[in-house]
């Protein structure tokens, strides 16, 4: 194509801007509407192929719903008389490989900024369900001074699907993420690892697994073997370096999670949470038995808000019919660690302010519940005896204070006595109820009451297993760090009642969206593994059907009968992709929308420990947490909404409907 060339009436040539494997990208005039724009125009053994040009529209569509100023998307796809053409913006910039082949590698402002747009541009593309699936220094323009965009939504599916072995996967070798190899479609954490490796390449000009060949390059990136980023520039700052190398883990459950967790440490300055690996204790319905004990001791506000929670004893049994509960969902969740479901009734022990929650298990499970118990606001301590009786952090200041008591009962005792009469009845109940009330308060508070027996079924021997969805781990991470905010917030002693019963409220909310979002996943039951059979046998019957157009067109005889087969086998097979992908698309706004979840409760969390209520933080906090929680909410009926419509269509292709 030449400069002053027309192509489809339309984009008049001004000259070539660019040549990929993909591609010619074209610097035109659209005489339509008057503006100078890019065009992409695809190779044409893209344009030759019916799926691949289905592909690319759904695609285009998709990534037309991504709003960011650090996002080029498409505005449009033309048809150029056979060939397929993307329009959209000019970017007057380079891509990021040639900028650091002219310049080197980036100062650290410019990379911190870098960081920022794209991680900020990632989160807007995961949140309406695209992955971009091949961030690399090639997909990024910057414009020196200016800001950079991230580029080529959705096309390295396209590719992947049409120019590469399966083995290969969309992505490029050294920035796609490692399980983009085994054939999976990845998730929002794919892409958070190809930023991790582009962000390092354009830190040190060296791409961070670079090998004479893919099979090296693979090998350095299982291994996770690349420089430490910290050697190589050691000038960056320390949370720049943590948030680039977090990237880079090798399993997706040990990356950072998410786009908008870099995005917001990056811009407070700290490094993003890394998720580590939880202690694995063997398998079984039992905690593993030992020579350790978990007290448990409740923090003041806890205590107070039980109190006010607590029902008189004959009224007890009345409880779960008038809708009352006496536990927190602090208690509920430390049950659950112990014994791998809620109780209907708090165990008596669990009503004091300090108890034994768990005796005889292993110093691993004693490690394990008491972690819990830090993560839900309580103050666990661990000793190493079996079968501890009494509390001797407090046992000797009890028993000071008992004796005391005693003493004053006995002297009203001896003064009742020399006093007779009335006095002496009266002074005698006196000291009669209070050497009682001591004896049953030295029982009830220095000995400790035990919560749960060893032998109760554990929850952490499911939690701990790994699950086969990466999007049930998702929850359970996000749940997780739920769990801390709550810990935060319950730590918080000083902050109004209102404020807290509002901000727990809120929290108590995203909870249920996360579980929400889940939900419509375990019902889905659709396999989003590349299905290379069904790809195959689109382009068979394509071809097929190609071939009987040609001979009808020649005047052969074609089977009528078997033509019509073809056509419903071949829309069929496209219904059951389109199902595929749009169950695809569905998952991917779960991910997108658990990880923001986690993120907020992350800031959240960040921000409770360190600023408390300082200057009105706590609400602004408030607004926040409820901002996200309309918006988990509306993910959550828009995801019902499309797993209901799923289900009906695979219904409709089981029965033989078209």
């Amino acid at each position: 194509m030449e400069p002053g060339q027309l192509l489809g009436g339309r984009f008049l040539i001004i000259g070539e801007l660019g040549r990929g494997g993909m591609a010619t990208v074209y610097l035109v005039d659209d005489t339509i509407r008057g503006d100078r724009i890019a065009l992409k125009v695809l190779h044409e053994h893209l344009a030759d192929d019916a799926d691949a040009r289905r592909r690319l529209t759904r695609e285009v569509r998709a990534s037309g719903r991504i709003q960011h100023p650090n996002a080029l998307v498409a505005n449009d796809i033309h048809d150029l008389g056979g060939r397929l053409a993307l329009s959209m913006p000019v970017h007057r910039g380079m891509t990021l490989a040639d900028l650091i082949d002219a310049d080197g590698p980036m100062p650290a402002a410019a990379l911190d900024r870098l960081a920022r747009e794209l991680s900020g541009a990632l989160a807007a593309a995961h949140n309406v369900g695209v992955i971009h699936r091949d961030v690399g220094p090639n997909n990024v323009l910057v414009e020196r001074g200016g800001a950079a965009v991230l580029a080529d939504f959705g096309l390295a599916r396209l590719e992947g699907n049409t120019t590469r072995t399966a083995a290969a996967g969309p992505g490029t070798w050294g920035y796609a993420a490692p399980e983009v190899y085994s054939g999976s479609h990845g998730d929002p954490r794919s892409d958070v690892y190809s930023l991790g490796a582009s962000l390092y390449f354009a830190a040190t000009g060296k791409a961070p697994f670079a090998a004479s060949n893919p099979g090296a390059i693979l090998k350095r990136q299982l291994d996770g073997d690349f420089e430490p980023l910290a050697e190589v520039r050691p000038d960056l700052p320390a949370s720049l370096v943590a948030s680039i190398e977090g990237m880079l883990a090798v399993e997706p459950e040990q990356r950072t999670q998410g786009a908008r967790e870099v995005q917001d440490a990056l811009l407070v300055g700290e490094a993003p949470a890394v998720p580590v690996a939880q202690a694995s204790e063997p398998a079984g319905d039992a905690l593993k038995a030992g020579m350790y004990t978990v007290i448990v001791q409740k923090t003041r506000r806890e205590a107070r808000a039980q109190r006010a929670r607590r029902l008189p004893g004959a009224l007890t049994r009345l409880r779960s019919p008038l809708g009352l509960d006496e536990a927190s969902d602090a208690e509920k969740s430390l049950s659950r660690a112990v014994r791998g479901q809620t109780p209907e009734v708090l165990p008596a022990a669990m009503r004091r302010s300090e108890y034994k929650l768990v005796e005889g298990v292993s110093e691993a499970a004693a490690s394990r519940i008491a972690d819990e118990a830090v993560g839900l606001g309580f103050v666990p301590r661990i000793v190493n005896d079996p079968r501890v009786r009494f509390s001797k952090d407090r046992g000797q200041e009890k028993f000071v204070a008992a004796m005391v008591l005693f003493v004053i009962a006995a002297a009203a005792f001896v003064d009742a006595h020399e006093a007779g009469g009335f006095r002496m009845i009266v002074l005698s109940l006196v000291a009669f109820f209070s050497s009682v009330s001591v004896f049953a308060w030295g029982q009830n508070q220095i000995r400790l009451r035990l919560a749960f027996e060893r032998a109760a079924p554990r929850l952490a021997s499911a939690e701990a297993a790994p699950s086969a969805d990466p999007l049930m781990s998702m929850f359970r991470r996000t749940d997780g760090k739920l769990r801390s905010l709550e810990s935060a917030l319950i730590a918080q002693d000083d902050v109004p009642d209102l404020l807290h019963d509002q901000l727990a409220a809120t929290l108590a909310a995203l909870r249920g969206h996360a579980s929400g979002l889940v939900e419509p996943v375990k019902r889905l039951g659709v396999d989003l593994l590349p299905d290379a059979d069904a790809a195959d046998a689109v382009q068979r019957i394509h071809k097929r059907l190609q071939r009987m157009e040609t001979m009808a067109r020649a005047g052969e005889r074609v089977d009528a009968r078997e033509r019509e087969e073809l056509e419903q086998g071949l829309e069929a097979h496209l219904e059951s992709q389109r199902a595929r992908e749009e169950a695809e698309a569905l998952r991917t706004r779960i991910a997108a929308r658990l990880l923001e979840i986690g993120a907020a409760a992350t800031r959240a969390t960040r921000v409770l420990r360190r600023d408390g209520d300082a200057g009105g933080s706590l609400r602004t906090l408030l607004d926040q947490l409820v901002t996200e929680s309309e918006a988990a909410a509306e993910v959550v009926t828009e995801v019902e909404e499309l797993g209901d419509a799923a289900r009906l269509r695979r219904a409709r292709l089981a029965r033989g409907v078209q």
